[in-house]
């Protein structure tokens, strides 16, 4: 089965510049709870991610809008369907995919 970072049909995503994520880290209230990376991926057939823990530096909320995918976390994997999300813990390795 094929796996795929990204290149998928009608996806967007936007990152913040690492100057704007410092600034938000200093502000009193900003720096509790900000968004640092966003996606939209409506087509994300054979979507695939895995990181290790050096890797996972942020938490990562994943909400399926349709289909079915996957997450695993330790030994335990998965299964998000239509509706459904679920937020990966920051400094734990991971993979998820569709």
């Amino acid at each position: 089965m094929p796996k795929l970072k990204d290149g998928f049909k009608g996806e967007r995503w936007i990152v913040l510049p690492s100057s704007v994520v410092k600034k938000i880290k200093e502000d009193e209230f900003g720096k509790e709870l900000y968004i640092t990376d966003i996606g939209y991926y409506p087509q994300a057939a054979f979507h695939f991610r895995q990181r290790i823990k050096e890797e996972a530096r942020q938490y990562i909320l994943i909400y399926c809008i349709s289909g079915e995918g996957w997450f695993k976390l330790g030994k335990n994997t998965y299964t998000v369907t239509e509706n459904q999300c679920f937020i990966l813990p920051k400094n734990m390795e991971h993979s998820y995919g569709s």
